[in-house]
């Protein structure tokens, strides 16, 4: 059985979102560094961090932000 590429053509501009959440610096280092690494892979892209806690009501982000 042959494998399939399904890795998307060079020249098809992808958007990323990278989905993180303010509750320490671990977090965000590693959605900084998932950024950095994509974007030196495919400069094209265009690639997004977003703290998923902004989503959420006030009562859920107190407790868990620095």
């Amino acid at each position: 059985m042959k494998s399939r590429d399904n890795s998307p053509a060079p020249d098809r501009k992808l958007r990323v979102l990278i989905a993180t959440v303010t509750a320490g610096a671990g977090h965000l280092q590693a959605a900084a560094a998932l950024q950095e690494a994509w974007t030196v892979l495919r400069p094209g892209d265009v690639v997004e961090k977003q703290d998923v806690l902004e989503f959420t009501p006030k009562l859920f982000r107190k407790p868990t932000s620095s």
